[in-house]
């Protein structure tokens, strides 16, 4: 604080001199500029004054006091023939210091009527000296001058006596004059000094108050740092010294920081993979725990152990070892997610935390990329390799629930894997490793099928309650596994949702059913409409319309003949949503909205979307008879959408109970397994000839 004062007395000391030197040199060019000008002006006074003096004194030389034209007789009287001439020179010169005169600046009348007094009597010398000229020649002066005109030299005098009156007028003028001008010249001046302090007092107020302000934040970066924040800057600029130490001070808090994270990363990272190591590792796995234990979460913790590391580095070596863990640490990071975790617990194991799961079958899987991505060859001192792993598995907090415990746990399910043959994941739990290891299969499968023809697809008809014929029919896939045979939707079409094949399926189905459709026309089935779902994925695809009429033009097949399915969660009104909609309907394509009942559509929605069916879910009919609950809720559907002029098709009819109900509640379509399972398409000609109403012996109406 001392130094800080002092500073603060120090500038402010330089403020004040370097406004002093300010102020005298603005005061020197001040009295320059207006003296300079004075000093000129007095000169050319000096000048006027000096000229008219020398005029007046040769005019008067020139005149004859003391001589000259005025004493001329003197000279002719003493026979003296040259004074002709000389008096010739004083008329030439008297002539030509008249014109100067008059030339001179500033002259008055009063001098102008003096000149001419002067001028004409000298021009009656001038006259006399003519006419006595050649008397004088002749010697007979003494007789004739007394002949010569009369002058009287009084008012020549006074003329001159008027000159020298007016130049020491203009004299005591001009002094007048030059007193004025110069205290004019102080007031000004003083004026000006006064202004000029006033600058100066502001500019060194301006001054004082920017260094202050650099102190303060030089003050206050050092509070601030003094209470342990080394994130604070002063972040000045500039190229003064105050702005200097700021930097300095700056530079060396940068420095500290980087010393700190430089010491940190010792504390904290693997020095040879760069990654996390063990004591950041427990921490994280520390705070996991706490989140995980907090919020109701689960995460999953991978222990991983390169399998054979000792031997690569007995045979090449320590630096080819850690080569090798480079590359793997490189290889894992690759794979993981950002929210991710990895750290090398040591030696050649690494542990992978994977925050926020909902089971077992995330940590499969990424164990599943890690192994893949871990076995791919590798050149290591000239020398191929092709690591492999052994990975265990184990969750929070169904294993364990403290650090040390989930630890040996994963370290166990590791050594289990090695046991079970290395390169490979186990989860502590051997239930769990069983389940996770058959949806991956089953997930690697799946990519398998589409290109192995090992998809179908089975129909189920749909029955006019008014006709008890098949009036449509719904196409639904089935996968022909070639090991675990077939394989219901309800077990893939999750997967294939997950891992982006769902779009690929249902394209196959699109164009599978609409040529199937096609060929049993050609078989003289009756026209059918073919129902096919579209998963939401599929729907909300920009390309999906121009998918669906590529389909139809490649099959010949027109779009009337064709129904899409759409659950409830798809039908959410939105802009792209509603265009699909309209598109499909300008097209003459059906739309029925599945699973009706179950989702979270409402009027509006209805009334909104351009639809054609509703299909009831099958779960209001399995307790229709027992629940009156569902028994409304099924009449309240159909006789809304007969209100909204759509048709209503009820799934899952499996008792004749169950189809007389929607009979006498007037539903137009039935589906069952009462009247068909889903079959193969050659069996759907012998069903589309069959009346299925006789067997339930309800008669209806035609709608």
């Amino acid at each position: 604080m001392d130094l800080l004062h002092n500073l603060k007395i120090t500038y402010k000391l330089m403020a004040l001199l370097a406004s002093m030197v300010l102020m005298g040199a603005i005061v020197v060019a001040v009295t320059y500029g207006t003296v300079r000008p004075l000093s000129g002006e007095f000169d050319d006074y000096l000048a006027q004054v000096a000229e008219r003096q020398r005029l007046l004194m040769e005019i008067k030389s020139s005149f004859g006091y003391g001589g000259g034209i005025h004493n001329f007789k003197n000279y002719v009287l003493r026979g003296t023939p040259k004074y002709f001439e000389w008096i010739d020179l004083d008329f030439k010169q008297l002539t030509s210091l008249f014109n100067e005169y008059r030339t001179l600046k500033g002259i008055t009348k009063e001098e102008s009527d003096a000149l001419k007094t002067i001028e004409a009597t000298a021009n009656k010398y001038r006259q006399n000296a003519d006419f006595i000229r050649p008397m004088v020649e002749k010697g007979n002066t003494p007789v004739e001058i007394d002949r010569m005109v009369k002058i009287d030299d009084n008012p020549a005098i006074a003329a001159f006596d008027i000159l020298e009156k007016h130049y020491r007028a203009l004299s005591a003028k001009h002094s007048e004059n030059l007193s004025e001008q110069i205290g004019s010249f102080l007031i000004n001046l003083l004026s000006i000094i006064g202004v000029m302090l006033l600058v100066v007092l502001s500019l060194g107020i301006v001054i004082t108050r920017g260094i202050m302000h650099s102190l303060k934040r030089l003050q206050g970066t050092v509070i601030e740092v003094s209470e342990g924040n080394f994130k604070a800057r002063t972040k000045m600029t500039g190229n003064n010294e105050l702005a200097a130490l700021g930097k300095t001070l700056d530079d060396m808090l940068d420095q500290r920081i980087a010393t700190e994270e430089h010491i940190r990363r010792l504390a904290y990272y693997d020095e040879i993979t760069g990654l996390s190591n063990r004591v950041d590792c427990h921490q994280r796995l520390d705070l996991a725990i706490k989140i995980a234990q907090r919020s109701e979460q689960k995460f999953a913790l991978l222990f991983l152990d390169l399998d054979g590391f000792k031997d690569i580095n007995d045979s090449l070596g320590h630096r080819a070892g850690d080569e090798l863990l480079q590359a793997i640490g490189k290889r894992l990071q690759s794979v993981l997610r950002e929210t991710d975790f990895i750290a090398r617990q040591g030696g050649d194991e690494f542990c992978i935390l994977i925050e926020n799961i909902t089971d077992g079958y995330p940590a499969a899987q990424m164990a599943d990329k890690c192994l893949e991505a871990i076995t791919q060859p590798i050149i290591i001192a000239g020398r191929e390799l092709r690591p492999r792993a052994s990975i265990g598995i184990t969750l929070f907090p169904e294993d364990c629930r403290g650090r040390e415990q989930l630890l040996q746990a994963a370290d166990s399910a590791m050594y289990a894997a090695k046991h079970a043959g290395k390169h490979r994941y186990a989860f502590y739990t051997p239930e769990l490793t069983t389940k996770a290891e058959e949806r991956l299969s089953l997930e690697h499968d799946l990519r398998q099928a589409i290109g192995s023809y090992q998809f179908e697809l089975h129909y189920q008809p749909q029955i006019a309650l008014d006709s008890g014929r098949i009036v449509a029919v719904e196409a639904l896939i089935r996968w022909h596994h070639p090991e675990r045979g077939l394989v219901q939707p309800d077990q893939f079409i999750e997967i294939a949702e997950r891992i982006g094949l769902i779009s690929k399926i249902g394209e196959w189905v699109l164009h599978t059913a609409c040529k199937q459709l096609l060929a049993w026309r050609r078989l003289g089935v009756p026209d059918l409409r073919m129902a096919v779902n579209i998963s939401g994925t599929q729907f909300q695809d920009e390309q999906f319309v121009d998918t669906v009429q590529e389909v139809l033009e490649v099959a010949g097949l027109e779009p009337e003949a064709l129904e899409l399915e759409i659950t409830e969660g798809v039908m959410q009104v939105t802009d792209q949503s509603i265009a699909t909609f309209r598109r499909l309907k300008e097209l003459g394509i059906s739309i029925a909205i599945d699973d009706f009942g179950t989702g979270y559509s409402c009027l509006g929605s209805l009334k909104q979307l351009p639809i054609d069916c509703l299909k009831v879910d099958r779960t209001f009919l399995h307790g229709l008879l027992e629940n009156p609950d569902d028994s409304v809720i099924i009449a309240t559907i159909i006789g809304m959408g007969h209100a909204l002029g759509v048709l209503v098709v009820a799934e899952g009819v499996e008792t004749q109970e169950q189809l007389k109900y929607l009979h006498g509640i007037d539903c137009d379509l039935v589906q069952g397994y009462y009247f068909s399972k889903p079959v193969t398409a050659d069996q759907i000609p012998e069903l589309a000839a069959k009346n299925f109403m006789p067997k339930s012996g309800v008669r209806g109406k035609v709608a």
